[in-house]
């Protein structure tokens, strides 16, 4: 997230330094200042147009978001996946113990269990 350092009046007289970066930095403990990098690129922000440094550009900071949440969707999916997966793996181990016998390989419960939930779902079975 971005956003545009403004004095607040304190100290007295404080303007930006129009030949630095006009982004907003966090401060070690309490407050903000003014990037200390030089200015590379002039562009809009909120409709005004400020110079920046090449991190706090509004194009590449949003680019860098945008890959990051597409990294995190993909995470987010492949998470679900392995999530979906040890739940079959577990429904199908439940109905295993509950009905079939237990030396079987998976594969074999697997098929049976596979074979139980189609009887089940086609109402020719009630568990």
């Amino acid at each position: 997230m971005l956003f545009v350092w403004k004095p607040h009046g304190w100290p007295e007289g404080q303007k930006p330094d129009l030949t630095r970066c006009r982004a907003s930095v966090a401060a070690d403990r309490i407050g903000h200042y003014q990037c200390s990098r030089k200015v590379v690129f002039e562009e809009k922000f909120e409709g005004k147009l400020y110079g920046w440094c090449k991190q706090h550009r509004p194009s590449a900071v949003k680019a860098r978001e945008q890959a990051q949440r597409v990294k995190w969707r993909a995470e987010w999916e492949a998470d679900k996946r392995r999530g979906k997966r040890f739940d079959a793996r577990a429904r199908v181990a439940t109905i295993a113990i509950r009905h079939f016998r237990q030396e079987a390989s998976f594969d074999e419960l697997e098929a049976a269990v596979l074979k139980y939930e189609a009887l089940e779902n086609d109402g020719g079975m009630d568990v």
